[in-house]
């Protein structure tokens, strides 16, 4: 989660959100596309979690998917992964969903 661009330097600098760097590093690597981070000094990026996408490069977090949407992936790099629900089935209004649930009894979507 450190790193020191310079030859003779005296300390090490945080790696930013959205960057991370392992052990011995020059510089800090850009999450890609797909993987954030949100803190400093991380060591490696994480995948977008299901339900979430990240299209852009070196990002501190991942987007939601539109309510009435829904994707099962992990680490995904378009809002394309986010799928209509079925009829018959709704995200509740909730955004940022793995997947859709059946509608309750006396209900429809």
């Amino acid at each position: 989660g450190f790193h020191q661009p310079d030859i003779g330097g005296s300390q090490c600098m945080e790696c930013a959100p959205g960057t991370a760097a392992v052990s011995g590093s020059a510089t800090c690597t850009p999450c890609a596309a797909g993987f954030f981070t949100a803190a400093t000094q991380a060591t490696t990026c994480q995948r977008c979690p299901p339900g979430t996408y990240q299209d852009g490069v070196g990002q501190s977090g991942c987007s939601d998917c539109p309510s009435g949407t829904s994707s099962a992936i992990t680490g995904a790099t378009n809002v394309s992964v986010c799928v209509p629900c079925p009829a018959g089935s709704s995200t509740g209004g909730d955004r940022a969903q793995a997947s859709c649930f059946p509608c309750e009894l006396g209900s429809f979507a």
